[in-house]
């Protein structure tokens, strides 16, 4: 065999041989999974930097130093090496040095993370990403969390404080915008993603631009005022806070910036770069965080059975009052409190078809005492609340208010809206004029027993609302519990002085109902009567929520264990709609999705929207 032959069989064997083996360019057959992974792989998803940053390291020859010398690479390309556009490059050295910080290399390069991504969003030269370009929103956690991480100080929470804070290859100069919120000072701010939320059924998160956090209130004065004067101390607020560079570094490296600081009272944007861009807010930890070991759930019970010692009595808002904004009063119901009203809250107020319509007012009360006194001292800091902070009468979302009341605040909503003429002064033989009571108790009595509606009242939901009483009121534990209960001092005050000097200008037998809310609730009772004499205002709009435990049965047995279908059943109602529950009703999702469509249809007609 000549030389030609063997090397042409060579060849062949040789050919056939390498045939099945990989070729040095060709593809490798990945799961589904893993196919998935790499269309949003980035540092802040798995762990691992994206497709277009990897690309970069590879361009400036830079991967194997990265590996080995994360700081040295992440310098080569900040100072210029590699052809890669200025854009790109920011994108890559924003992620590379979040990873980095992420495994120790320290908080400045969490910052420089941030100042990168900001610079890729909104270039100098004008040319930002496409809506659809991947990195954008990666950027814009990068942003975010960059702020975040590179101000944490320790156990969960943001310093937010002016100074010179250091970064990989200069300084940062940092000017705080101001912390007042009204009459409070915002502090302690927490990162809410180091935080999991328990108890409420969805965390929402307002995804956007900004580190979004959470901060408690520390009162600026000895007393809130005006618009704020209602917010609680243990209120905390959602909080985001914008890092907005003067420019690029100078020649020192020293990066001049502003942090301003936003919360949800203002508007849900913030033009940024001559943009108009969401806002980041995590409203649904705001919520919990307030709640958190609250002492608000131990006063339930003591406002119940201790009714001269309650610290809860009182409206609250949940944010300060805003003109243009609807009114919405929760009322909670018997040994509650307003936290009960926590998970409608946090559904209604992420609501963004309704955000910006609405502002969520929480009343609280004593729940053993007689519900006429519970129900004319609810009128009367509504009347003064509406009188103190539109006392011209020119915001007409204040005449579009909505209740909402659970089981008893139920009765103090639908008194609210009554006309109750002389169905609760029955017991008297003279007009209260006439009796001898100091003037201080005679308000009370009238306050107490005469009801007129509130005429910037529009429309009332009620839920699992004993309109008819509950028989677990007049049963075996009823009468036990009832006992239990304490009459304030103030209120066997007047009670004596009511009885003192009056016997012949009063019906002592029909007193039973100024005793407490148990008695007040037995069906056929003194209180029972009165109300259903009572009537409801017919510019008024009524909706029932009512709670039944087994729906599927007959309807003569439905309950929802405390009180049945016919009570709280009420004529009239614009709707009725039935929720498998327990008395509890407030928190079950088909109720609070049947009250934002109530909330919804009230916007559309009401009388700012008209």
């Amino acid at each position: 065999m000549n030389i030609r032959a063997l090397s042409i069989l060579l060849t062949l064997t040789l050919g056939a041989f390498l045939s099945g083996c990989a070729t040095p360019v060709g593809v490798t057959r990945i799961s589904p999974e893993e196919g998935w992974r790499t269309l949003s792989a980035g540092v802040l998803s798995v762990g691992t930097v994206s497709a277009e940053t990897q690309q970069i390291l590879n361009r400036a020859d830079l991967a194997e130093e990265y590996g080995k010398h994360p700081d040295r690479a992440l310098s080569a390309l900040a100072h210029g090496l590699g052809t890669a556009p200025e854009r790109d490059r920011d994108f890559a050295i924003a992620e590379l040095s979040f990873l980095y910080a992420a495994h120790g290399g320290g908080k400045q390069y969490f910052l420089e993370a941030a100042l990168r991504a900001y610079a890729f969003l909104f270039p100098r030269d004008g040319t930002r990403p496409g809506a659809l370009d991947p990195r954008s929103r990666q950027a814009v956690e990068l942003y975010n969390q960059g702020i975040l991480k590179g101000l944490a100080c320790g156990d969960g929470e943001v310093s937010v404080s002016s100074g010179t804070y250091r970064l990989p290859w200069g300084r940062l100069e940092l000017r705080r915008e101001s912390m007042n919120w009204g009459p409070f000072r915002l502090e302690h701010f927490r990162d809410p993603s180091l935080l999991r939320v328990r108890g409420l059924r969805n965390q929402y998160r307002w995804a956007g631009i900004g580190a979004p956090m959470v901060a408690s209130l520390i009162t600026s004065s000895s007393t809130a005022t005006g618009r704020f004067a209602r917010i609680p101390d243990m209120e905390k607020v959602a909080v985001t806070a914008l890092l907005l560079p003067d420019g690029g570094a100078d020649t020192d490296g020293k990066v001049a910036a502003r942090l301003e600081l936003r919360t949800t009272v203002g508007e849900k944007y913030a033009a940024t770069d001559g943009q108009q861009l969401p806002l980041e807010f995590w409203l649904s930890s705001a919520i919990a965080l307030t709640l958190n070991d609250s002492p608000i759930y131990n006063e339930e019970l003591r406002g119940f059975f201790h009714n001269d010692i309650s610290k809860i009595s009182g409206l609250y808002m949940v944010q300060p009052y805003t003109p243009g904004r609807i009114p919405i009063v929760l009322v909670h119901g018997t040994a509650s409190s307003p936290a009960r009203w926590a998970q409608l809250i946090n559904e209604i107020a992420n609501d963004p078809k309704l955000w910006g319509r609405y502002q969520f007012w929480v009343y609280a009360y004593n729940t053993g005492l007689p519900v006429l006194y519970s129900a004319g001292l609810f009128t009367d800091t509504l009347r003064r609340t509406v009188a103190e902070l539109d006392p011209e009468g020119r915001d007409p979302a204040m005449k579009e208010m909505v209740i909402i009341g659970h089981s008893q605040g139920g009765l103090l909503a639908r008194l609210a809206v009554s006309s109750s003429g002389d169905a609760f002064t029955k017991i008297l033989r003279v007009p209260p004029e006439k009796l001898k009571l100091s003037k201080q108790n005679l308000e009370l009595l009238k306050r107490t027993a005469i009801y007129e509606p509130l005429p910037f009242v529009r429309r009332v939901i009620f839920m699992a609302t004993p309109h008819h009483g509950s028989y677990l009121s007049d049963s075996l534990i009823g009468r036990f519990l009832g006992g239990l209960i304490h009459m304030p001092v103030f209120l066997a005050s007047a009670f004596a002085d009511l009885i003192t000097g009056n016997e012949n200008d009063i019906q002592k037998g029909r007193l039973n109902h100024l005793f407490n809310s148990i008695e007040d609730m037995k069906p056929g009772s003194e209180f029972i009567r009165g109300l259903s004499q009572s009537r409801i205002s017919p510019s008024v709009t009524l909706h029932s929520i009512i709670a039944v435990k087994d729906p599927d049965g007959p309807r003569a047995k439905w309950t929802d264990g405390v009180i049945t279908y016919e009570s709280a059943h009420l004529g009239g109602a614009a709707s009725e709609l039935i929720v498998k529950s327990g008395h509890s009703v407030q928190e079950e999702p088909a109720a609070i999705e049947e009250v934002r469509r109530i909330l919804d249809q009230h916007a559309a007609e009401s009388v700012p929207a008209r």
